[in-house]
């Protein structure tokens, strides 16, 4: 999902951006919403991702299509073909440079030490089948914003398209008991 709702500036921003703008712009964030947030890239595993990006670059999106999918829309969530391969088609659409230059932006991003300063209302969504970003590694990241609410749904890695109604009823109950 790997989006944030800023709701007083009234647009979503791709994370890290919305995680550090919630940190460091308190006085303009209200509340932030993420799944399955990257809060950059452990170090034992950024030389494999690297290499990984530096082949997508060469060869194009094919090469990694499959463990992507493997791993971000798993086949216990393919009940829906339709679905399945419109999004699969739109992955392969993306941009093999823009997407490595994101993986290498998040390659050098820790975001650890700004996740205690989030004074805002935060809920962060896992997937117990992300296998891209597990639930053992988007826990943590809820337990250091001071107040998160962490929830984990059956759903994965692209947790908004796989499961989109799963996903817009934990947010609305989320925003509806901020409301109350």
């Amino acid at each position: 999902m790997e989006l944030a709702t800023q709701r007083r500036l009234g647009r979503r921003v791709l994370l890290p951006n919305a995680l550090h703008a919630a940190a460091r712009l308190p006085q303009r964030i209200s509340a932030a919403v993420v799944g399955s947030p990257a809060t950059g890239i452990a170090p034992d595993r950024r030389a494999a991702v690297l290499a990984r990006v530096e082949r997508i670059e060469r060869e194009g999106m094919r090469v990694a299509v499959d463990d992507s999918m493997a791993n971000g829309y798993p086949p216990e969530l393919r009940a829906d073909p339709v679905r399945f391969a419109a999004f699969r088609a739109r992955w392969l659409g993306n941009d093999p440079a823009s997407y490595a230059a994101i993986y290498r932006m998040l390659a050098g991003t820790d975001l650890r030490d700004e996740l205690p300063r989030i004074a805002c209302p935060a809920f962060v969504l896992g997937g117990r089948l992300d296998r891209t970003r597990p639930p053992a590694l988007v826990e943590p990241v809820a337990r250091l914003i001071p107040g998160a609410r962490y929830q984990l749904l059956e759903t994965s890695h692209y947790m908004a398209v796989v499961t989109p109604e799963l996903i817009a009823a934990a947010i609305g109950e989320f925003l509806d008991s901020r409301a109350a």
